[in-house]
C-alpha cells in the first residue's frame, strides 16, 4: 500500500495589519491549493513573496512552500491651494499613502500675511494625518486688513472665534452684515445685539456693524 506524501503549504501577510489569507495547510503531494489575499480598508494587495500577482492563487503542492501576501497602503491625495496666488505660495501637496503625516506650509508674499486655512485652522505649518483625498486652501489678506481700520465708534464684538453666537455691544445697533472674505453678504439682521452664526461652515468672515455714530467691520473666525 502506497501513499502520497504529505507537504505543508504556509500562508503568510507582510502585515496583519493591512489584510490577511487563506489557503494554507497539509496537502498530499500533487494536490492543488488555492490561496486568497484579502485587503483591509485603504490597503490592497500587490503580489507575492515571488513576484506572482495573481489573487486568488492555485499552486500545485509538491514540496513544503511559504507564500507571503505582500500588502501595500492605498495612495490618497492631498490638494493644497491658495484663496490668492499674488499674495502667497503653499508647500505639501503630493500623493501619500494612508496614515501618513503631510506637513503643510503657507508662506505670505511681502505686505500680506497668511490668516488661517479655510476649514478655520489657524496653525502653520500644518501637520495632518492622510486619510483620504483632502483639498485645503490657505487664505491670505493685506497687512493692513479691515480689522486695522480706525473705528468711528466703540464696537465690542465677542467671543471670537466663536462656534456660533456673537455679542455685539454698541450705542445701539442699527444693522449687522455678515460677508465671504469677498466682500459677499451672506446674512443681515437688524436691531440685534446678539447674533447666531452656527448653521455657517467653519471659516473667516466679515462682521460689518452700523450704529448710530458710524460703522465698523471685524473678521470674525466661526469654528
Amino acid at each position: 500500500v502506497f501513499v502520497a506524501e504529505e507537504y505543508t503549504v504556509q500562508v503568510l501577510t507582510n502585515n496583519e495589519s493591512m489584510g490577511s489569507v487563506s489557503g494554507g495547510g497539509n496537502y498530499e503531494y500533487g494536490d492543488t491549493a488555492l490561496l486568497t489575499a484579502t485587503a483591509n480598508d485603504h490597503y490592497r494587495f500587490v503580489s507575492w513573496n515571488d513576484g506572482n500577482t495573481e489573487n486568488p492563487r492555485t499552486v500545485l503542492v509538491t514540496s513544503d512552500t511559504v507564500f507571503t501576501a505582500v500588502f501595500v497602503a492605498e495612495e490618497y491625495t492631498v490638494q493644497v491651494l491658495t484663496n490668492n496666488e499674488s499674495m502667497g505660495s503653499v508647500s505639501g501637496g503630493g500623493n501619500y499613502e494612508y496614515g501618513d503625516t503631510a506637513l503643510l506650509t503657507a508662506t505670505a508674499n511681502d505686505h500680506y500675511r497668511f490668516v488661517s486655512w479655510n476649514d478655520g485652522n489657524t496653525e502653520n505649518p500644518r501637520a495632518i494625518v492622510v486619510l483620504q483625498d483632502t483639498t485645503l486652501i490657505a487664505i491670505f489678506e493685506m497687512m493692513d486688513g479691515v480689522e486695522d481700520w480706525t473705528q468711528s465708534s466703540p464696537i465690542l464684538i465677542y467671543p471670537n472665534p466663536t462656534t456660533g453666537i456673537l455679542y455685539i455691544v454698541a450705542n445701539q445697533v442699527n444693522i449687522i452684515e455678515i460677508c465671504d472674505l469677498r466682500g459677499r453678504k451672506i446674512a443681515q439682521y437688524k436691531n440685534r445685539s446678539e447674533i447666531d452664526i452656527s448653521t455657517l461652515p467653519n471659516g473667516i468672515y466679515l462682521v460689518r456693524v452700523m450704529d448710530l455714530t458710524g460703522n465698523a467691520v471685524y473678521k470674525v473666525i466661526k469654528q
